[in-house]
């Protein structure tokens, strides 16, 4: 979906912090982000999407923005799983050249 702003010029300038003017879009949306992620209205993933970051990346902007990953129990156990999975390969492949 492609929503269009329009704001005030000098809103525009104090988003602008001396780049170009296409890093206020980028801001704009990185507020969005951000704050429906923070208010529940938006899952991890689904802000990242709306950014195109990976995981660790968007950790990255919330601790900018003085926001923190909160971890279900679930998604704890999720990325644990992934992280034993992908030593597992990583194990297998070593196994594999030593051969």
């Amino acid at each position: 979906m492609e929503i269009v702003l329009t704001i005030p010029d000098e809103v525009a300038a104090s988003l602008e912090n001396g780049s170009n003017g296409g890093q206020v879009a980028k801001r704009l949306l990185e507020f969005a982000a951000v704050e429906g992620y923070r208010s529940g209205a938006l899952t991890s993933t689904q802000a990242q999407e709306m950014l195109g970051l990976e995981r660790f990346e968007f950790d990255g902007v919330l601790k900018a923005h003085g926001v923190f990953y909160e971890y279900t129990d679930e998604e704890l156990a999720e990325e644990v799983a992934a992280i034993n999975r992908h030593q597992a390969a990583r194990e297998a492949a070593a196994a594999n050249q030593a051969k």
